[in-house]
């Protein structure tokens, strides 16, 4: 855990890249472990679920809101993947 809050701090000032920071540890984490299929799942699910709201956001702020959704979508994916490795690592995977 150290680790997530020392990439996490070292991260520029972007709330969204800090937490693709967090999530390529996490995600490594559960590569090294060959416990993948998680990390499948949480992709699938947040990237999916900014994929269809990608126009829809677009339309109603531009640029603007689809990076923030990218924001939102990001640390979806940190917290998916941190917990993943967390239920991996406690024997409760």
């Amino acid at each position: 855990m150290f680790l997530l809050a020392l990439v996490a701090g070292r991260s520029s000032a972007s709330a969204g890249a800090a937490a693709d920071n967090v999530q390529v540890v996490s995600g490594m984490g559960s590569v090294a472990l060959r416990r993948t299929m998680p990390s499948l799942y949480v992709f699938a699910f947040c990237y999916g679920a900014l994929v269809c709201a990608a126009f829809p956001l677009a339309g109603l702020g531009g640029p603007v809101l689809v990076w923030a959704g990218y924001a939102v979508a990001v640390t979806g994916l940190a917290l998916g993947q941190t917990v993943a490795l967390w239920r991996a690592t406690s024997g409760r995977g």
